[in-house]
């Protein structure tokens, strides 16, 4: 179908000379239609975009579905952070406990 290109700014073969970097800026500027609309294209990722309210605060984020790459925010449990490090120093000093007991 040829609808949405795989990859990068513009499709092979397409040229716009570079005024801004901003592809769609310095399509416009050469008066290359063809060329903006390619490099529209380009700019349709697939973004997953979801928010939620924690704690009657919003808290929003996006996932590039191609990458994986997640952006935005998220609420800290300074309880959870607190616990998991606990947990980790129990049981690092429960394994040098074990070695000093071995030798």
């Amino acid at each position: 179908l040829n609808l949405l290109p795989v990859a990068g700014r513009l499709t092979y073969g397409v040229n716009v000379a570079p005024v801004t970097n901003l592809m769609l800026v310095d399509a416009l500027i050469a008066g290359d239609l063809a060329a903006f609309w390619d490099a529209f294209k380009h700019i349709l990722l697939p973004v997953w975009i979801s928010a939620y309210r924690y704690r009657n605060k919003p808290f929003r984020f996006l996932i590039n579905a191609r990458t994986g790459e997640v952006q935005g925010e998220r609420p800290w449990s300074w309880v959870k952070i607190v616990s998991a490090v606990a947990g980790a120093a129990a049981v690092l000093a429960a394994v040098v406990g074990a070695i000093q007991l071995a030798d």
